[in-house]
């Protein structure tokens, strides 16, 4: 079930970088991330599979090939070439192999033409750090209680 939720939540995040009603706006903030930080944040409405909409709203910051997004209980972070999935609140988190920011310019699940209300909010642009910290999450520190499923 866990693991179905990591595809959602990246599925999600595709969508929601996609389905911008202002590609350039887009296609803008893609273009920056070699030489600037950019965080900003969602809001969309998802069609769900039984009719029922879902709202989603999270924050994403991205750099380079790494990203760091919240939202809907999960925190997702990249570092371009792994992916930590966390669920607090299940205490689980699932590590896998990633392509980076790519994995926002495909849709995977198709959940792209579900997306509606697409809002993004707060973009804001900041000189690229050395420090990519904020976007890997180290596991070293927890407790027993968590489960960590590696998958690469």
């Amino acid at each position: 079930m866990r693991r179905l939720l990591s595809i959602i939540a990246i599925a999600i995040l595709s969508s929601v970088m996609l389905a911008a009603q202002d590609r350039e706006e887009v296609e803008g903030i893609l273009s920056r991330l070699g030489d600037e930080r950019v965080s900003l944040h969602y809001s969309c409405t998802i069609a769900g599979p039984d009719g029922v909409d879902i709202t989603l709203e999270g924050t994403i910051l991205a750099q380079h090939n790494c990203y760091f997004a919240s939202g809907a209980g999960l925190a997702i972070y990249c570092d371009g070439q792994s992916r930590w999935t966390v669920d607090d609140e299940c205490r689980e988190i699932y590590i896998e192999n990633a392509v980076g920011v790519k994995e926002f310019l495909t849709d995977p699940a198709g959940w792209l033409g579900s997306v509606s209300n697409l809002n993004l909010m707060d973009v804001t642009f900041t000189p690229a750090s050395e420090d990519d910290g904020a976007f890997r999450f180290d596991t070293t520190g927890l407790g027993e209680d968590w489960t960590i499923v590696d998958l690469r």
